[in-house]
């Protein structure tokens, strides 16, 4: 909703877009009321309880995980969108640091010029393409199943899919947002269920700045990554490795 709220405010800068999570509060009423009535350009409010909360940005500071490799060695990666500017730049990238197996996800066949690049990467790690729209039922269980193929142990997932199809927001319908969220919301969920049981070091989503700055004639691009999201590693034969 973020990226809603502030790709409209972009594009009719005459009106006030204001978002209100008013997740705890005794009296929403009384919280929606102080909002109409307040001043001040911040657009994104959340109450909790009485207390009155607005979103800041700050630099976030990252302390290295000293002996955890961001990519192991020989094991197994799946990238959604991976035969997309992104995606292919995260495949060599993976394969660069060691990857074993990178399995590579689209809704098209490889074009003459992502097979040239596939090449060149096959020739140092096992390069698997899997077709399919990773929102569609079976086929995130067809990436995790192919990245466990003879042993391999899938150690991460990217989660890059994405269609873009921009539009002013009044002028946006049912369908096309639909078909902007399913690849990112509904295939990140289809994606979190079918590695239940994997022992990933990490899970990656790939958003856009509109979804946090907002962007003129821009669909909203959610979040990727369900807040909820977690694995359980305990899995004695997890379905992300397969013999």
């Amino acid at each position: 909703m973020k990226g809603l709220v502030r790709a409209l405010a972009f594009e009719h800068p005459d009106m006030r877009a204001t978002l209100v999570d008013l997740d705890g509060t005794p009296d929403p009423l009384a919280a929606l009321t102080a909002e109409l009535q307040a001043s001040g350009n911040d657009d994104v409010i959340a109450w909790r309880g009485d207390r009155r909360f607005v979103e800041r940005l700050s630099r976030a500071t990252l302390d290295a995980q000293a002996g955890h490799p961001v990519v192991r060695p020989g094991a197994s990666y799946v990238v959604t969108g991976g035969l997309g500017g992104l995606g292919l730049v995260v495949a060599k990238w993976l394969v660069d640091r060691g990857a074993g197996r990178v399995v590579l996800n689209g809704r098209s066949d490889p074009t003459d010029d992502q097979r040239k690049v596939l090449a060149a990467l096959e020739s140092r790690a096992d390069i698997v393409v899997v077709r399919g729209d990773v929102a569609a039922p079976g086929v995130a269980e067809s990436l995790i199943e192919a990245a466990g193929r003879s042993g391999a142990q899938l150690r991460g997932v990217v989660h890059a899919a994405a269609v873009i199809e921009d539009s002013l927001v009044f002028s946006m319908s049912r369908d096309t947002l639909e078909r902007v969220w399913e690849p990112k919301a509904a295939g990140a969920l289809r994606l979190h269920h079918a590695a239940e049981g994997c022992q990933l070091d990490w899970w990656l989503g790939f958003s856009s700045v509109a979804s946090l700055l907002g962007s003129p004639a821009k669909q909203p691009t959610p979040a990727p990554v369900p807040g909820s999201t977690h694995w359980s590693p305990g899995a004695e034969r997890p379905v992300c490795q397969r013999r």
